[in-house]
């Protein structure tokens, strides 16, 4: 009788572990891109610049990553040769900020109320992305246009 039961354990615990199903993978195993990719939020959602006499404007932008994975900046685009962009940082782990530096020049703005937009283009799931910058100028700061 013993030698049955013995058998049986041993014939029991053998059979346990050699299961044909698949594996089922816990999320500490996986990796980490497979989790959630990553996001592009600009801090903060725009700029606003009003009544400026300065010829050139620089702002900071701060990109905060929600994502799971790292955010890679791959370029930023502004909408006008009187703009440019410089990436501060090109990889934004999840959970923390990078910086892009924005420069403006007012001498190519022609009107009351500019707008002056950055594509931002990134490994983000919402790429590309849009950042808008207002620009308001004094009458006064406008140079008149020459009618022929």
């Amino acid at each position: 009788m013993k030698f049955f039961l013995c058998l049986f354990i041993i014939f029991g615990f053998t059979t346990a572990f050699k299961s044909s199903e698949p594996k089922i993978f816990l999320l500490h195993e996986r990796p980490a891109d497979t989790l959630a990719q990553p996001e592009i939020q600009f801090i903060p959602s725009s700029i606003s610049v009003d009544e400026t006499t300065e010829k050139f404007i620089v702002r900071e932008v701060k990109i905060l990553n929600p994502g799971g994975a790292p955010l890679r900046i791959k370029s930023v685009t502004p909408s006008c040769g009187c703009a440019s962009a410089t990436v501060m940082n090109g990889t934004i782990n999840p959970m923390t900020t990078g910086k892009i530096r924005l420069t403006m020049n007012t001498s190519g703005m022609n009107d009351t109320l500019n707008r002056v937009e950055f594509i931002v283009e990134s490994n983000a799931k919402n790429s590309p992305m849009a950042y808008s910058v207002f620009v308001r100028l004094p009458q006064s700061a406008l140079k008149p246009i020459p009618v022929e």
